[in-house]
């Protein structure tokens, strides 16, 4: 895998990264439906949360404001940098590394998220079983996957590839059905699950026509029973 591409990569975008998540952002309904439904699968709880990848700390926030003492670990020096600049104190520590090199002890958090992120790392199945390792028993994990089973998956490769997308990295993507195999050779329970957005980031539809958008097709993917369409999968697992 191209580490150095992925993070270069990154790096050029941090200064800009939270805005994907503001709504003047063509990106905006893919990342918010994404946000949402992760943090809708995270119960309230006082204990430590990790989040893996926290890109420039869009989950900061909304975690704290769930009573959790938060970390934020990411390959990108500029991501981690935007952290530190947006969140300068308070619960939050921020530390720039690699899934594959985190060394916290053993059951030491009560939950963790894994957003955008697994499909970049070099060792997907030793990551899964080191982030399990750092976890308390019974704790949550909640994973985000791009969908190799949908087509409109295609269709964003195609419009990305049009646009001439900066990023150059290398990023997997997994089936459903590959993915809750690998959580479940890591060791763990799968609780959960969701298929969200439905409208490819490079599409170019501003708000409110993309929102209209992406709720249309969500529910006509719910009702001919084509979840399996959306861009994303979803699973919340359990540290049995």
């Amino acid at each position: 895998m191209r580490e150095k591409e992925t993070k270069e990569y990154f790096d050029s975008i941090a200064g800009d990264w939270k805005r994907q998540y503001s709504r003047d952002s063509f990106n905006y309904v893919f990342f918010g439906a994404r946000k949402e439904a992760v943090l809708s699968m995270i119960p309230p709880a006082r204990g430590r949360v990790l989040d893996i990848g926290c890109g420039s700390g869009e989950f900061v926030s909304p975690l704290l404001s769930k009573g959790y003492e938060y970390y934020g670990i990411d390959i990108s020096s500029g991501m981690i940098a935007e952290c530190r600049k947006r969140f300068p104190s308070g619960n939050a520590r921020f530390l720039e590394k690699a899934v594959e090199d985190m060394d916290f002890p053993d059951s030491f958090f009560d939950a963790v998220i894994c957003v955008g992120t697994l499909e970049y790392v070099r060792d997907d199945m030793g990551a899964l079983r080191r982030i399990r390792k750092t976890m308390k028993p019974g704790a949550v994990a909640v994973f985000t996957f791009p969908n190799a089973s949908s087509p409109l998956t295609r269709l964003e490769l195609l419009l990305g590839s049009f646009r001439r997308s900066k990023d150059k990295s290398f990023h997997r993507r997994y089936s459903p059905r590959a993915a809750r195999r690998k959580l479940e050779i890591a060791g763990f329970s799968i609780e959960a699950d969701a298929f969200v957005s439905y409208l490819p980031i490079n599409i170019g539809l501003r708000i409110p026509f993309a929102e209209r958008t992406e709720n249309a097709l969500s529910l006509l993917a719910k009702m001919l029973q084509w979840k399996s369409l959306a861009l994303t999968y979803i699973v919340k697992a359990v540290k049995p």
